[in-house]
């Protein structure tokens, strides 16, 4: 994280706590519902959006308009700033400051099947992906009661990552845990809760650039921001989510979140979707990873770089 980004999120979280009207529950649940509404941007960049303009449909950048859509932006149209990797910002523009071709409706519900389960497949890699933050993934046979958890590793053995051209060895520095009887969908969205809690920065934070350490002794502030993430990482996908009854609950019973980082949540579900999708170029953490290249391609590489 850059200085300028840096800068931008401390400031974010500032305007939070500031400005009371952030901390309702209803508030807060107008945030949650906007950034689930645009699957198709970080939810970071969802929730700047909402700050700048409240009620926004969709959002592109001049040239996609024009090259997707057929549309321009209107003359006086209202930029609004997202943050965006090496950027430190790109500019987009809302729907309705633009005109030009029809805007296609499906666009604005975005077509996914709700509540529909994690194959196989994409939590596997899910699991191939979070090695590279150190986390190594566990079953127990745990009672009905107990979902799993996550703590930090007293191994500090390697885990490995194959590809086409490489075997990447890296250090494990975290153990989540998960009941094992539980089915794979339940058990995608134990690991999202489960890093929540790490991405948050409440196990702190192995290197200063991975994340923010925050330790926090309030076990119902930590545990409110991890239920946030696991609640717009599953609703952004359309899955069944467990954290739904608990921050439904919550937020009909008090007129105030607790005093969480609203930041920080926004953060961490930006980078639990990029380890789910396996995007992002913080992908590879150095500090922990000794790459070897595959031995039957040394001769080709050496060949190509001599």
């Amino acid at each position: 994280m850059d200085l300028d980004e840096k800068k931008v999120r401390d400031n974010l979280d500032n305007l939070f706590k500031e400005v009371r009207e952030y901390r309702s529950c209803d508030k807060f649940k107008e945030i949650l519902d906007f950034v689930k509404k645009f699957r198709n941007i970080a939810p970071y960049n969802a929730m700047l959006l909402n700050i700048q303009k409240p009620g926004s449909k969709y959002v592109a950048t001049a040239e996609e308009w024009r090259r997707d859509f057929g549309r321009t932006v209107k003359v006086g149209a209202r930029p609004l700033v997202t943050l965006f990797p090496f950027g430190p910002v790109r500019i987009v523009f809302e729907l309705n400051d633009t005109e030009g071709a029809e805007f296609p409706a499906a666009m604005l519900n975005p077509f996914h099947t709700e509540n529909k389960t994690v194959k196989e497949s994409k939590f596997t890699n899910f699991l191939r992906n979070i090695k590279f933050d150190g986390v190594h993934y566990g079953e127990t046979d745990y009672g009905t009661e107990s979902a799993g958890f996550i703590t930090h590793s007293s191994s500090h053995g390697e885990q490995t990552v194959d590809t086409s051209l490489s075997t990447y060895y890296l250090q494990t520095l975290y153990e989540i845990r998960v009941n094992a009887n539980l089915p794979v969908t339940s058990k995608f969205a134990t690991v999202v809760h489960e890093l929540g809690h790490l991405y948050c920065g409440h196990q702190g934070a192995p290197f200063r650039t991975w994340w923010p350490a925050r330790i926090l002794s309030d076990t119902a502030v930590k545990e409110f921001e991890a239920e946030c993430v696991c609640w717009l990482t599953c609703e952004r996908m359309g899955i069944e989510n467990p954290s739904a009854e608990y921050l439904s609950c919550y937020l009909s019973e008090n007129n105030e979140i607790p005093d969480i980082s609203i930041e920080a949540v926004m953060h961490a579900a930006t980078l639990v979707e990029k380890r789910i999708s396996g995007s992002g170029t913080d992908k590879t953490r150095k500090e922990i990873t000794r790459r070897v290249t595959k031995p039957h391609l040394k001769p080709m590489l050496n060949k190509l770089t001599g």
